[in-house]
């Protein structure tokens, strides 16, 4: 799989002066006037001014400018210039970034989703909202486990959906013309979340040609009406947007669900369940894990060792959890990675964690009897240095990058 080259972000000179809901996200502006109303902001503090000085804790960047707005998926995001910028995006002329509020504010971790519990509620922006509690996959040909945070997403397959091309859709008569209705082809997918943890509507994507899991996003080529088959013959209802057009396919019945991750310059989806109409061959199956309410310990590090305050993030993130049974899992959240961002699990013995890690906690001698033939009691994480390359579940991606390593 190759990865294209990163390109400049865009900034636009004046602010957006159409639909609000139209206006095209990653591109930058001069203030917010233009941008959808009720976006979310993921820092703690306020959002910065234009031309103010921050700090960019993501992969340890630095120190950085504001020079622009932003938004995507739901929330404002801001353009900034850092002083340095990472090697691997400068060689490529790029000398902007997109950043989110979190990404500008030391890592703090916070609580585990309680143990048994389907739903843990999170404040944000004074506003209640209920989440789901992480979910965990193992990949049936290799065993490890991924970490979902934040609920899946339903995905429903097109068939026989017709799409307005006329050049007023408001006008009758070309509603009523046949020629002004084109079929969207089957490779494409309506994206539903949940309305409990994300606040964006559906969107329509389009499977990469030449790939498996590489998608489009296509939502805003595809404005309505649409039209599907109806119970009499030769007849069709119409959906004048994608939103009423989802509540129509939620009858039908998801497809898949799964998540799409975005990296760079494109959008991976992962299909983690397959509901009706699949393959029947998803690689995923749902387990149960209790790893309690809070971990033993969690750092960021760099080549195998614990970063430094002025580190910051470092290459990544290694947390310790361990199941009342006495289990320990170590989970690996990579900053530099290959394919979709997910955290991993690994089960480790107690000597393991401690040859391995420097985490900082005191054994509670709960550590299980040794594992029964035929359980699964994986080769890896890495060793020192190679902690960022666990992530992912494809033999399309290096095993065992090095830290340092960049996108």
């Amino acid at each position: 799989m190759i990865t294209p080259a990163p390109k400049q972000p865009q900034i636009s000179p004046i602010d957006w002066a159409g639909d609000p809901q139209q206006c095209p996200q990653w591109v930058g502006f001069p203030t917010r006037t233009g941008l959808p109303a009720g976006l979310q902001w993921s820092g703690s503090g306020e959002v910065p001014a234009i031309g103010s000085r921050v700090h960019i804790y993501m992969n340890s960047i630095g120190p950085a400018e504001v020079k622009a707005y932003f938004h995507a998926e739901g929330y404002v995001g801001v353009l900034c210039q850092p002083d340095k910028m990472p090697e691997h995006l400068a060689k490529h002329g790029v000398t902007l970034g997109h950043f989110f509020g979190r990404e500008l504010e030391p890592y703090t971790p916070g609580p585990a989703a309680p143990a048994q519990v389907p739903e843990v509620v999170e404040i944000s922006s004074q506003e209640y909202r209920v989440i789901p509690a992480p979910l965990y996959y193992r990949n049936l040909h290799t065993g490890r486990i991924t970490v979902v945070y934040g609920g899946l997403a339903d995905y429903y397959g097109f068939y026989d959906v017709d799409h307005f091309v006329g050049t007023d859709r408001q006008d009758e008569a070309q509603l009523a013309d046949l020629v002004n209705w084109q079929e969207i082809p089957e490779h494409h997918y309506l994206e539903v979340h949940e309305a409990s943890h994300e606040r964006k509507g559906p969107q329509l994507f389009a499977l990469r040609a030449g790939t498996a899991d590489q998608v489009d996003y296509l939502t805003e080529q595809f404005p309505g009406p649409f039209r599907i088959p109806a119970a009499v013959p030769y007849s069709f209802d119409q959906y004048d947007t994608v939103r009423d057009l989802a509540e129509a396919m939620k009858e039908q019945g998801q497809q898949y669900r799964g998540r799409i991750v975005e990296k760079n310059e494109w959008r991976t989806w992962v299909a983690f369940e397959e509901e009706m109409g699949g393959s029947g061959e998803c690689p995923w199956e749902r387990v149960e894990l209790d790893l309690g309410q809070l971990p033993l310990d969690s750092y960021a590090y760099i080549s195998g060792r614990r970063a430094t305050a002025e580190e910051g993030e470092g290459n990544g993130r290694v947390t310790l959890w361990q199941q009342p049974s006495g289990q320990y899992y170590v989970e690996i959240e990579p900053r530099f990675h290959y394919g979709p961002n997910y955290p991993t699990l690994t089960p480790l013995t107690l000597a393991q964690v401690q040859a391995r890690y420097a985490f900082d906690f005191t054994p509670n001698g709960q550590e299980p009897a040794p594992a029964e033939h035929g359980d699964w009691i994986p080769e890896y994480p890495p060793q020192e240095g190679d902690e960022s390359a666990d992530n992912q579940d494809s033999t399309e991606y290096p095993e065992y990058p090095a830290d340092e390593q960049r996108d």
